[in-house]
């Protein structure tokens, strides 16, 4: 008797576990929207996963280019930028960047780390797509 109570009550827990893993790995969703379509290719913000804290605005970035760029032997159709930005100096930081050979991300090439800071000025292509990104709720 004592260890068929047991068995119950190790299959409940069991079973909590597996709905509480469930709800909290449900997939997110990404609101990508086109933000930039140049001669060079097109650029995609993910505005529905940008976070915020003070002045500091952090954001994925994707970019398509109409033609693959290459570095080194690597044949690049898309990256993935990861981005922050102090919104009150208009400073920019590549944080980190993927590669892909493709434009829908299915063959993923590598990455780096970047670290690369820039000062934004007006009326640029990267100062429009950041004021966005700063005004974004």
């Amino acid at each position: 008797m004592e260890r068929s109570l047991w068995v119950v009550t190790s299959l409940k827990k069991i079973i909590l576990i597996i709905i509480l893993f469930s709800i909290f790995t449900s997939p997110s969703w990404s609101e990508w929207v086109l933000v930039d379509d140049s001669e060079i290719g097109k650029k995609y913000i993910d505005f529905g996963n940008i976070i915020k804290d003070g002045n500091i605005s952090t954001f994925y970035e994707l970019s398509i280019f109409n033609n693959p760029t290459t570095s080194g032997e690597l044949s690049i159709k898309s990256n993935l930028d990861l981005i922050e930005v102090n919104c009150a100096s208009m400073t920019l930081t590549f944080l980190v960047r993927k590669y892909f050979g493709d434009d829908k991300g299915d063959k993923y090439l590598g990455e780096r780390e970047i670290n690369s800071s820039m000062n934004l000025k007006p009326n640029t292509g990267g100062w429009d797509i950041t004021k966005k990104v700063c005004n974004y709720n």
